[in-house]
């Protein structure tokens, strides 16, 4: 999500400077989210989401709408994760069209992924991952989804194919 953010800003005032908060301001114009409130800068280089319930309902009222429909879709998902609710968010992630084939997209394939494990699905969450790492996108970087694919591919009791996906890891993105 933070570069998705940075990308925005960016498009704001390539040059720097006040461009996030001029992001920010534009934002909370025009869909009434304040990601003041919603997102905390941590360390400079990560966003830390804060589960506010009363921001669930904003979220809910932009996925899927408008400029910013995929980030609040991939946002409100994100969300219903952290509340334990994967159905909910499985909802939320079914309302990111499937192109662009952007950066946003691959983060609700990676989260749909994710979902899937955490639901027990493991070959699911496999198959997403497999097509992820298939398209190889430029737009999203494969070390995390291999590094998923190793975790499950282990918890399968598929040793040697996890092992192979562990040494790629330590020969390519080391």
């Amino acid at each position: 999500l933070w570069e998705s953010l940075v990308k925005a800003v960016k498009v704001f005032n390539p040059a720097g400077g006040a461009g996030m908060e001029n992001f920010v301001a534009v934002m909370k114009k025009e869909t009434g989210v304040d990601l003041k409130t919603q997102f905390l800068p941590s360390l400079g280089d990560e966003i830390a989401v804060v589960s506010l319930p009363e921001n669930a309902d904003k979220l809910e009222a932009l996925a899927g709408k408008g400029k910013y429909g995929r980030v609040a879709s991939l946002s409100l998902a994100t969300y219903w994760v952290e509340q334990g609710q994967p159905d909910k968010a499985e909802a939320a992630l079914a309302a990111i069209k499937e192109t662009p084939k952007d950066l946003h997209y691959y983060q609700a394939k990676d989260l749909s992924a994710q979902i899937a494990a955490r639901k027990g699905d493991i070959d699911g969450a496999l198959a997403i991952l497999k097509k992820i790492v298939d398209e190889n996108p430029r737009e999203y970087l494969l070390d995390a989804v291999l590094y998923q694919q190793a975790e499950l591919l282990e918890k399968k009791g598929r040793t040697a194919e996890a092992l192979a996906l562990y040494k790629k890891l330590e020969t390519d993105y080391a």
